[in-house]
């Protein structure tokens, strides 16, 4: 309990987040919600530029929902596991030839999901949640801009969560 404590009074975000995903906590996934909202808008004229517009920063509201919405998803998530033609959410399939040749069975990690056991999200999803919000969104913009922040939101809060596990490590060990 201590060390959960430390971790919290360390790197707060993590674990807000890692609460978020895991215990699926309302409280902690509006503190995580902030936290990314903050991180968003503070990575945004990296990537789409400085713009005051409301419709600029609901766009960028809705890109941190959708980055903690994907962050948050496990395979207990209702749609998220992967497509039952694949793994169902184990994240390998058995493969039939090298089992048939070895006579024994050999599985390897799902082509579709990349072993993580979920369905993938497509980048036009995020773009119709975002696009009107943003204004209408160019081809570039998109594939410059606005995707780009939304990766590296989502790559942010892998960074954080793996921030919060070392200290935890840290701290217990």
């Amino acid at each position: 309990m201590t060390a959960l404590g430390m971790v919290q009074k360390h790197n707060g975000a993590g674990m807000a987040l890692v609460m978020a995903r895991y215990c699926k906590d309302l409280g902690d996934a509006k503190k995580a919600l902030l936290a990314v909202q903050a991180e968003c808008t503070k990575i945004a004229p990296r990537y789409v530029g400085a713009n005051k517009e409301r419709g600029h920063g609901m766009a960028l509201r809705r890109v941190a929902e959708l980055a903690l919405e994907h962050y948050c998803r496990t395979a207990d998530t209702p749609g998220a596991s992967c497509h039952p033609q694949f793994c169902r959410g184990r994240g390998v399939i058995r493969d039939l030839e090298l089992s048939r040749l070895h006579g024994k069975a050999i599985d390897k990690v799902c082509p579709r999901c990349g072993g993580t056991g979920l369905r993938p999200i497509p980048g036009t999803q995020i773009r119709r949640a975002i696009e009107p919000l943003a204004g209408g969104l160019t081809r570039g913009q998109w594939e410059l801009g606005w995707y780009p922040l939304y990766l590296a939101v989502l790559d942010w809060c892998h960074q954080q969560e793996s921030a919060a596990q070392a200290r935890y490590w840290y701290t217990t060990r």
